[in-house]
Protein backbone atom coordinates (compact mmCIF):
# COMPACT_ATOMS: atom_id res chain seq x y z
CA UNK A 1 0.00 0.00 0.00
CA UNK A 2 1.96 3.46 -1.50
CA UNK A 3 0.77 6.14 1.01
CA UNK A 4 0.56 9.32 0.25
CA UNK A 5 1.78 13.01 1.14
CA UNK A 6 -1.06 13.78 2.45
CA UNK A 7 -1.55 10.61 4.84
CA UNK A 8 2.28 11.29 6.24
CA UNK A 9 1.14 14.65 7.36
CA UNK A 10 -1.58 13.34 9.03
CA UNK A 11 -0.03 10.34 11.09
CA UNK A 12 3.10 13.17 11.63
CA UNK A 13 0.19 15.51 13.10
CA UNK A 14 -1.62 12.23 15.52
CA UNK A 15 1.68 11.82 17.02
CA UNK A 16 2.51 15.47 17.73
CA UNK A 17 -0.61 16.06 19.25
CA UNK A 18 -0.77 12.68 21.42
CA UNK A 19 3.16 13.60 22.30
CA UNK A 20 1.60 16.73 23.49
CA UNK A 21 -1.31 15.64 25.83
CA UNK A 22 0.77 13.21 27.01
CA UNK A 23 3.79 15.93 28.29
CA UNK A 24 0.64 17.68 29.71
CA UNK A 25 -0.51 15.06 31.83
CA UNK A 26 3.14 14.13 33.48
CA UNK A 27 3.54 17.75 34.62
CA UNK A 28 -0.23 18.59 35.65
CA UNK A 29 -1.72 14.99 37.04
CA UNK A 30 -0.51 12.17 39.37
CA UNK A 31 0.82 9.25 37.77
CA UNK A 32 -2.01 7.13 37.65
CA UNK A 33 -4.49 9.74 36.17
CA UNK A 34 -1.93 10.15 33.55
CA UNK A 35 -1.32 6.60 32.64
CA UNK A 36 -5.65 6.84 31.76
CA UNK A 37 -5.49 10.28 30.18
CA UNK A 38 -1.94 9.54 27.68
CA UNK A 39 -4.46 5.75 27.20
CA UNK A 40 -7.08 7.41 26.32
CA UNK A 41 -5.48 9.99 24.21
CA UNK A 42 -3.81 7.40 22.21
CA UNK A 43 -7.03 5.37 21.37
CA UNK A 44 -8.97 8.51 20.51
CA UNK A 45 -6.23 9.71 18.16
CA UNK A 46 -6.29 5.69 16.33
CA UNK A 47 -10.23 5.77 16.59
CA UNK A 48 -9.96 8.44 14.17
CA UNK A 49 -7.91 6.02 11.62
CA UNK A 50 -10.82 3.70 11.46
CA UNK A 51 -11.83 3.55 7.93
CA UNK A 52 -15.26 2.72 8.15
CA UNK A 53 -18.03 5.55 8.91
CA UNK A 54 -20.14 5.60 11.92
CA UNK A 55 -17.57 2.81 13.77
CA UNK A 56 -14.60 6.14 14.11
CA UNK A 57 -17.44 8.61 15.85
CA UNK A 58 -18.90 5.36 17.72
CA UNK A 59 -15.31 4.55 19.00
CA UNK A 60 -14.31 7.58 19.98
CA UNK A 61 -16.97 8.50 21.96
CA UNK A 62 -16.44 5.21 23.71
CA UNK A 63 -13.54 5.77 24.32
CA UNK A 64 -14.46 9.40 25.76
CA UNK A 65 -16.73 7.81 28.44
CA UNK A 66 -14.53 5.02 29.33
CA UNK A 67 -12.00 7.88 29.98
CA UNK A 68 -14.50 9.96 32.11
CA UNK A 69 -15.71 6.74 34.02
CA UNK A 70 -11.99 5.61 34.74
CA UNK A 71 -11.29 8.84 35.52
CA UNK A 72 -14.20 9.27 38.12
CA UNK A 73 -13.56 6.01 40.12
CA UNK A 74 -9.49 7.10 40.34
CA UNK A 75 -10.65 10.22 42.36
CA UNK A 76 -13.33 8.24 44.13
CA UNK A 77 -16.50 9.81 42.38
CA UNK A 78 -18.46 6.70 41.37
CA UNK A 79 -20.12 7.29 38.20
CA UNK A 80 -23.42 5.36 38.76
CA UNK A 81 -23.81 7.93 41.88
CA UNK A 82 -22.95 10.95 40.47
CA UNK A 83 -24.18 10.57 37.01
CA UNK A 84 -26.02 13.61 36.55
CA UNK A 85 -22.82 15.87 37.96
CA UNK A 86 -20.53 13.56 36.14
CA UNK A 87 -22.63 13.95 32.28
CA UNK A 88 -22.75 17.88 33.25
CA UNK A 89 -18.70 18.08 33.76
CA UNK A 90 -18.25 16.01 31.02
CA UNK A 91 -20.19 18.22 28.28
CA UNK A 92 -18.73 21.35 30.21
CA UNK A 93 -15.21 19.87 29.80
CA UNK A 94 -16.08 18.88 26.13
CA UNK A 95 -17.25 22.39 25.11
CA UNK A 96 -14.38 23.97 26.93
CA UNK A 97 -12.08 22.15 25.19
CA UNK A 98 -14.09 23.08 21.78
CA UNK A 99 -13.84 26.73 22.50
CA UNK A 100 -10.44 26.81 23.48
CA UNK A 101 -9.52 25.00 20.13
CA UNK A 102 -10.68 28.06 18.26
Amino acid sequence: MDMKKEDWKLINSAMKLSNAVSGFADNQLSEKLAGIVKLHSALAVASGFIPITGADIAAAATNIWTMYIRINNEVGIPFKENIIKSIGSAVATNLGAAVAAL
